[in-house]
């Protein structure tokens, strides 16, 4: 084939591909190589946690648009995901949440018992720094820092009180004993700055002789040896490597394969492109939480607009002690909610933010205000990520029909009833 050799490529330096490429670095043995399609973490605003939202529709954001969908009355839905080292855990909200324990059971069973929820909690304790302290359920030393916010408003502990006046326990650990209930969300950050993969994981591996890291660097296609990936092409080189790990993310990783000709036979020979493994699962079954964002004007004056009226004074305090304002994640405050008792999880979250956020805060009205997002965690609906017919190899279409199931939509009725009555409180 030519080229350079690596014993493993990782395509993607993303929330996924900075642990990996730094797991597998750890044996000397082993060279690796990263691949990145966006630059390097340099932009200040990536450390400051409310700047975040700048980075939406940025050049850190591939600026995914889906379809029009028609179960949403044939709106397109913005879906921003990092373009950067560190991919989304790098413009994400930084809210440190672990999955379910029947969603690892579900793991176990259709996998291997290995990923149930004893193994599993052994290692998210492993690799958390929890600044709490160590328990039965978290950890400390390990390279991820999680913590609590350092300056939340107080509008953010009264959406709490009101949650439990409304019938929702209060519940300080969300990745503790029980998920269910409301309470201030734990970050991934350190000491008021922003604690995405790259800066826990990637950062500290970055010296090491057999680890190679390239930003700029978008994979045009995986190299195929018959039904086997033996390698990638980047910018016309191809590179070896005894194993290729795809961790491009859930739009990413399905549009490369299928670009590279492994995918649903039918549909890429419809576009064009010759089918090399016939695999019909990629890009189907795609799931996505969809959010209803409930706003209401405000009074108090304890929201997060006052940063924008006075700029200098809360850059001033994150600047000189990492406090206040611009340590906020936007999102402080939340609640799981079981809508059904035989339901094996809570199928709502509340995501409470101390400002308006309206189509990621991109359509917001003038004015304080407060955002309850009702946020649908189990979803029936599924979509699906497409090639382009008109242009195989530029950005894929991401079909998502949301509202496709009576149950979803019922689910979502009721979880902004809930809301609702918690914000009379």
């Amino acid at each position: 084939m030519g080229g350079r050799r690596y014993d493993v490529v990782v395509v993607g330096g993303g929330s996924a591909g900075c642990v990996v490429a730094a797991r597998l670095s750890e044996d000397p043995s082993c060279r690796v190589l990263l691949l990145e399609a966006g630059p390097e973490a340099r932009d200040s605003r990536i450390a400051i946690p409310l700047a975040f939202f700048k980075l939406l529709g940025s050049r850190l954001d591939w600026r995914f648009e889906t379809d029009p969908d028609a179960t949403s009355n044939g709106r397109s839905h913005f879906w921003p995901r990092g373009r950067v080292l560190g991919g989304s855990s790098a413009i994400n909200a930084m809210i440190y949440m672990r999955g379910h324990a029947s969603d690892f059971e579900e793991w176990a069973r259709l996998a291997h018992p290995r990923w149930g929820p004893a193994s599993v909690l052994r290692l998210f304790r492993k690799s958390e720094d929890q600044a709490r302290g160590e328990d039965v359920w978290h950890g400390t030393g390990g390279p991820l820092a999680v913590s609590d916010p350092r300056s939340p408003r107080a509008i953010s502990r009264a959406f709490v009180e009101a949650c439990a006046a409304a019938g929702i326990p209060r519940n300080p650990d969300f990745n503790g004993a029980r998920q269910e209930g409301a309470g201030l969300y734990q970050l991934t950050q350190r000491g008021g700055r922003r604690a995405s993969t790259e800066a826990a994981f990637l950062a500290p591996a970055r010296s090491r002789p057999n680890l190679e890291v390239r930003t700029g660097s978008p994979v045009d296609g995986l190299l195929l040896d018959g039904e086997r990936v033996v390698g990638v092409e980047v910018g016309g080189e191809r590179i070896e490597a005894g194993e290729v790990v795809l961790s491009a993310g859930a739009i990413g990783s399905p549009h490369l394969l299928m670009r590279s000709g492994i995918g649903p036979a039918a549909e890429l020979e419809e576009v064009g492109v010759p089918c090399r493994v016939d695999l019909p699962g990629v890009g189907q079954e795609l799931q996505d939480h969809p959010v209803v964002p409930l706003c209401w004007h405000e009074r108090t004056g304890d929201t997060l607009d006052r940063a924008e009226r006075r700029p200098l004074v809360p850059l001033a305090r994150w600047w000189l002690g990492r406090r206040g304002m611009l340590t906020s994640n936007v999102a402080e405050a939340g609640a799981f909610v079981r809508l059904e008792r035989a339901s094996p999880a809570p199928e709502i979250q509340l995501h409470f933010a101390p400002a308006f956020l309206l189509d990621h805060g991109r359509r917001n009205p003038k004015g304080p205000g407060f955002t309850c997002g009702v946020t649908l965690v189990r979803t029936e609906a599924r979509g699906a990520i497409h090639l382009d017919p008109d242009r195989p190899t530029g950005p894929p279409r991401i079909e998502h029909r949301y509202w496709s199931e009576a149950a979803d939509l019922d689910r979502m009725v009721e979880g902004i009833r809930v809301a609702s009555e918690v914000v009379k409180q």
